[in-house]
């Protein structure tokens, strides 16, 4: 879909390809980033962003 909301919540974790498409660029972002991906996975569109805190959690 490529509608780069992920991307405007949290652009230190979501880049885009020259052609426009999401990327994830940061697989495990930081503890200080967390509030900005959740708003990112909760804005995308398709439901493609899933947040796995590991089997602890």
């Amino acid at each position: 879909m490529a509608n780069g909301s992920c991307q405007r919540a949290a652009p230190e974790v979501f880049g885009s390809t020259a052609e426009g498409w999401v990327v994830l660029m940061d697989e495990n972002p930081s503890a200080e980033l967390r509030e900005s991906v959740v708003r990112a996975a909760d804005s995308c569109p398709m439901g493609a962003i899933v947040i796995d805190d590991g089997p602890d959690q």
